[in-house]
Parts: C-alpha cells; structure tokens; sequence
C-alpha cells in the first residue's frame, strides 16, 4: 500500500513539474529551474530528483506525445484519412508542446522519434506498392509526403486550428493519396515522371 502511495505522488509529482513546464512555455520568458520550481511548487532539490534539467523535462513531454502519436496508428492504417484525424487530435490536446517542438524541430526528439518510426514502414510500404521504385527515391518520397504533412499541420497550427480538423485531416490523406497514385501509376524511370507536373 506504501508502495503505491509512494508511486502515485511520485507521478503527481512529475505531472507537477510537466505541467509548469508547459505554462512556461505559454510565456515569453526563459525558462529556469528556479522558475519552473516556483510554478510547480516544489523545491530544486525535488525536480533533480526527477529530472536533469529542463531539457529533460521536454524530451520527457515529447517522448509522451509520440507514444500517443504512435498509439493511434495502431488504431488505424497509415495514410488513412482516420490516422491523421487522430493525429490532429492528439495535436490539438498538445498544441502548446506541439508549437515548441516545430519552433525547434532539428533538434526534437519527437521529430527524430517520427522520422525513425515512420521511415522504415513508409518506404517499405513505397516499395511494396512500387516495386521498381528505387530505395533513394522511396526515401525522398517520404521525406517530400513527411515535409509536406507537417507544413500543413504548421499551417493550421498558425491559424490557431481555424479550420476543423476533419477538413485538414482530409486534406492532408488526400494529398498524401495523391503522391502515392502517381507513384502507382508511373513505372520508376521512364520519361512520364519527369514531364508529369
């Protein structure tokens, strides 16, 4: 019973601390220990003993939005108009954690997470339905179908989600839908690619 008590405001604790984190984030302010203990209200000495720094404190946010990112896949197909509709959704709950990340997406480790978890099923899913297309250019199709994701998840992020999600969530399926037909249709090194568009 100790045990659990202990786990519990131990989590508590954490959640604490993430949650001033966040609310730091809101601001315009440089974030530091002393002012994220101040707005958690705990003392120094507890944050080190659940974090190194702050920047622990982001990768530990990030590390938990990917699991939630990932989670949905596991509920639906990718490039299905339902994945990216719980994407957009997971977002929309992490909007504040989602801005920081894309403010500094070179070095996140959500970002990285994504890449390394999505390339290999993506380009193994290029090839599967290409079988001519080449590995490099299944590679830099995932990186033009992840880039373009993303800036349209910017967008609307920007516009402060003005338009529902649903709609984007379509759009962003439709358009990834659009590549992959292209690639579907047109056999990996002929002319036809090249004079497409």
């Amino acid at each position: 019973m100790r045990e659990k008590q202990e786990n519990t405001r131990i989590r508590a604790t954490q959640e604490a601390i993430k949650q001033a984190y966040l609310r730091s984030l809101q601001s315009s302010d440089k974030i530091n220990v002393a002012e994220l203990c101040r707005r958690a209200r705990v003392n120094r000495g507890t944050f080190y003993n659940h974090f190194a720094d702050i920047a622990d404190v982001q990768e530990t946010l990030e590390n938990e939005l990917f699991e939630s990112v990932a989670s949905e896949l596991k509920k639906s197909s990718a490039f299905s108009y339902e994945f990216f509709l719980n994407v957009l959704r997971v977002i929309k709950e992490n909007t504040v954690l989602v801005k920081a990340v894309l403010d500094n997406i070179q070095n996140s480790v959500f970002f990285r997470n994504v890449v390394s978890y999505f390339r290999h099923m993506y380009v193994g899913d290029f090839e599967r339905v290409s079988p001519a297309l080449p590995r490099e250019e299944a590679e830099s199709l995932f990186t033009y179908i992840l880039s373009g994701s993303i800036g349209l998840i910017s967008d609307w992020l920007r516009t402060q989600q003005a338009e529902p999600e649903e709609k984007i969530a379509e759009k962003i399926s439709r358009l990834n839908g659009a590549v992959l037909a292209f690639v579907r249709q047109t056999p990996s090194g002929t002319d036809d690619r090249k004079n497409s568009f």
